[in-house]
């Protein structure tokens, strides 16, 4: 005769909200053109509106998610309490921890230049002074200035801009459409 086992749990349905976290670790100077780097597992962090639990998360894990006026992620990962210190809940609290528990990576004659768009905001770090240059859109008008650059800082409201250094540059991010007339029976893009 076979048996079995019902197993009945009453599951909370309360949401839980947490605000989420971009890590962009960028390289700090120890001498010269040499840096260290932390090396990070997990580039998104989130953390609870009272700031006692956060969760941990990959790339994969966050492209899981439904980005939305509320994104909500799967229920599928661990949610730490603040006790538990790790890499990245000890570089958001700032502790000074993170140089026990962060992998480091050392760089040696690093002049990579770094530019991050993260909304309206460009995160910059140029290890080397630089001169750049950035050409916004305003009213349908192109502005462009100029100006001289170094270490790690942001450009704020800069969406609309192309930022450009003589190695390295951004397109801006334009809206609209266009429409062409072709008398071809191939088309490349």
């Amino acid at each position: 005769m076979a048996s079995s086992l019902l197993l009945m749990l009453t599951l909370k349905a309360a949401s839980q909200l947490f605000t989420l976290y971009k890590i962009s670790v960028l390289p700090t100077r120890i001498s010269n053109n040499n840096f260290v780097q932390y090396s990070i597992d997990f580039p998104y962090f989130a953390i609870d509106i009272s700031q006692r639990e956060y969760i941990l998360f990959t790339e994969a894990d966050y492209y899981r998610c439904e980005a939305g006026k509320i994104t909500i992620c799967p229920a599928n990962m661990a949610i730490y309490n603040v006790q538990i210190v790790t890499c990245e809940s000890s570089i958001y609290f700032q502790n000074s921890t993170n140089n026990r528990l962060c992998r480091r990576k050392f760089l040696f004659d690093y002049r990579t230049q770094t530019l991050e768009q993260h909304g309206t905001i460009w995160l910059y770090h140029l290890p080397e002074p630089r001169q750049i240059t950035i050409s916004c859109l305003k009213n349908n008008t192109w502005t462009t200035r100029t100006e001289l650059l170094h270490d790690a800082g942001l450009l704020f409201n800069a969406s609309q801009c192309s930022i450009a250094t003589h190695e390295v540059r951004t397109l801006p991010k334009l809206q609209g459409t266009t429409q062409a007339n072709l008398e071809t029976t191939y088309l490349h893009t």
